[in-house]
């Protein structure tokens, strides 16, 4: 059934399609993992644990407001960490729609890799509330888009002879 839907789509639509579900993916899994870090009660439990361990002392014998000025510090770090990977992804998608081998690898790679990434988020939040069941559809768009690649199968760079009849066809 899913060899069906792939061969009424061409080549540069599942292209597009694929571009777009990888996207949503990144602001999907970039926007959780900042709104988990977001959380300073979080931070302090954690930043609490790290000062026993290495130092012996507690998050309690600094000033609260140092421990908010570290939070933010962390929290721009945190932002820009972000935005660097999208600039970065974006790049990616541009070339993998140019048709860039290394390109193509890596976002075949991000679908797998996207799609283990979606479906251990929706686990791990199950019933906690409705936003994080969007990480089961999206593990089946990153799926859409790793499935994909091996309808499309590209050796080398894409040529007449690469692609099957029936995308020339519905390309015209």
């Amino acid at each position: 059934m899913l060899n069906h839907f792939y061969q009424k789509l061409t080549l540069k639509k599942f292209k597009v399609y694929s571009t777009v579900f990888c996207l949503l993916g990144d602001f999907s899994i970039l926007g959780y993992i900042y709104n988990k870090f977001a959380d300073i009660e979080l931070y302090k439990y954690y930043m609490n644990m790290a000062l026993i361990w290495r130092t012996g002392t507690s998050i309690s014998e600094y000033e609260d407001t140092t421990v908010r000025e570290v939070f933010e510090l962390w929290m721009n770090w945190l932002f820009g960490s972000i935005l660097l990977i999208i600039c970065a992804h974006l790049l990616i998608y541009i070339f993998y729609l140019k048709d860039k081998k290394t390109c193509r690898a890596y976002v075949h790679i991000l679908g797998i890799m996207g799609a283990l990434a979606s479906v251990t988020i929706w686990v791990n939040e199950l019933g906690t509330n409705i936003y994080h069941s969007w990480f089961l559809l999206q593990t089946i768009l990153y799926l859409f888009v790793f499935m994909g690649f091996f309808t499309y199968r590209w050796y080398g760079e894409i040529s007449s002879q690469c692609i099957p009849e029936s995308f020339k066809k519905s390309e015209e």
